[in-house]
């Protein structure tokens, strides 16, 4: 099958990568349309210790399933899923260690994260890379995958990751949808989580810088400015941060109030530096990732780290209307050109970079 690979000398196209095989319980889905987030771009910008095949946002049909006879009556109905149009969820957990028997199986202690190396992406924890979407077919658990229902296109299934990201925003604020709360970033999950929290929260603004971000908050009626033109006068109850950097850190920290909240919802290669610890000068660049801690010590402000959520709520999301997603895809192409794919995705200005295989 035709895909991209990575590995310690880039990514590339690779034309005659293995087709996966099923194994139990598990199944293989021919990709229609991958999306392209900027966890994924890091591959071909930054050193990366992921080898295979990146991406973990996909819409596609169900080829094969393995579920043998003495699976669970639950596991079995599994068969059904043959031919059937699906998303997945990205984390492939164990379902039997202390974490996964207690709720926890977001934070499972084997955890893999497809497309991603061990602790990469959104913090996966097993011991190996587990090949990701951006290839014709790709081999999920059955218990992974969620129908698409016919109403909701390729277009709209393919956010089904960054929305429940999104949604997830939500169980962390603790009551404090009533008070001031920015949305923070220039990425598909900024918008999504500015949109989904805009349903439950009054007094919610979105802080961005390009125009074409701005053009879409308008089209939904939601609260925005342009981040330069924002005071910041450290009066935000909450701030969601969504830019995964240094500087939305930073800039998180001169808008929230004392004893506020900041919700980091992207990971990033931000290094910390504690009260005291002298700072990177600002010509060296290591201060491009530097952070200096000192406000939330000062300020007591609190921070709350925010990953992924229930695709399967955010399918059902989509399937009810309560979301809007349409316009969202901004540029498209081929698995040929996934490279460049990748490229566009980590220079920005994009809302969404999708790939049709």
């Amino acid at each position: 099958m035709r895909g991209l690979r990575a590995d310690y000398q880039g990514v590339r196209v690779i034309a005659d990568l293995p087709d996966p095989s099923p194994g139990p319980g598990e199944a293989v889905v021919r990709v229609r349309l991958a999306g392209v987030a900027s966890t994924d771009a890091r591959l071909v910008t930054s050193d990366s210790r992921f080898v295979g095949i990146p991406g973990h946002e996909l819409v596609g049909i169900v080829e094969q399933v393995n579920i043998p006879d003495d699976a669970p009556p639950a596991l079995r109905e599994k068969r059904s899923l043959k031919g059937k149009r699906v998303v997945a969820s990205p984390h492939v957990v164990c379902g039997t260690c202390d974490r996964c028997r207690s709720g926890l199986s977001a934070h499972c202690r084997s955890r893999q994260v497809i497309g991603f190396a061990p602790g990469g992406g959104s913090g996966g924890g097993g011991g190996v890379s587990r090949d990701g979407c951006l290839a014709e077919r790709i081999c999920l658990p059955a218990t992974n995958l969620v129908v698409v229902p016919d109403a909701v296109t390729d277009e709209a299934a393919v956010l089904a990751v960054p929305l429940a990201c999104a949604m997830h925003t939500l169980n962390m604020l603790r009551g404090e949808t009533d008070a001031y709360i920015t949305v923070l970033g220039d990425n598909v999950l900024s918008l999504l989580t500015a949109q989904y929290l805009a349903r439950s929260c009054q007094s919610l603004r979105a802080l961005v810088s390009l125009p074409e971000y701005v053009r879409i908050l308008e089209r939904w009626g939601i609260k925005h400015r342009l981040v330069d033109e924002a005071g910041r006068r450290q009066d935000q109850a909450v701030v969601v941060d969504c830019t995964g950097t240094a500087a939305g850190l930073r800039l998180s920290m001169q808008h929230v109030r004392p004893r506020g909240l900041i919700v980091l919802k992207s990971p990033g290669g931000n290094a910390a530096y504690l009260p005291g610890v002298p700072l990177p000068s600002t010509t060296d660049p290591a201060w491009m990732t530097a952070v200096d801690l000192t406000p939330l010590v000062s300020n007591e402000i609190r921070v709350q780290g925010s990953r992924d959520g229930s695709v399967a709520e955010a399918v059902r999301a989509m399937a009810n209307g309560e979301v809007e997603l349409a316009g969202l895809v901004s540029k498209r192409y081929g698995i040929g050109q996934g490279v460049e794919a990748l490229k566009a995705a980590g220079e920005g200005g994009r809302v969404k970079v999708v790939v049709e295989v």
